[in-house]
């Protein structure tokens, strides 16, 4: 919400994020590994938004050891890439062809 705390720092709110998720493998990620996973593909998707990529990549790579597969709820193309080309890669690419094909997606507002 454009003027709150939170549509102010955005990356500060993804990376707060990704550490409770980090926390929460920890505590209880044997427990719920692809819930978990899933959480921390949605932050690493925040992330690669704002071209955080050291932090897009470690929760990925968090992601993957909690949970090897391609979480459920991410897009069939999305999934297809990310099987074929990895995760990592996939992000990037994906990234890409927003700022390309949809770049109005991408614009920020200060």
């Amino acid at each position: 919400m454009k003027g709150s705390m939170s549509g102010a720092n955005q990356i500060k709110c993804l990376k707060a994020h990704h550490c409770v998720m980090r926390k929460m493998a920890a505590a209880v990620g044997s427990k719920y590994p692809e819930e978990i996973a899933s959480r921390l593909w949605a932050a690493a998707a925040g992330l690669a938004s704002y071209l955080e990529w050291k932090d897009a990549d470690q929760a990925l790579s968090e992601a993957l050891k909690l949970y090897p597969k391609i979480p459920q709820n991410q897009p069939k193309r999305f999934a297809l890439l990310c099987h074929l080309i990895g995760p990592r890669f996939g992000f990037r690419l994906r990234e890409r062809a927003i700022r390309f094909f949809k770049p109005q997606l991408r614009l920020r507002t200060a």
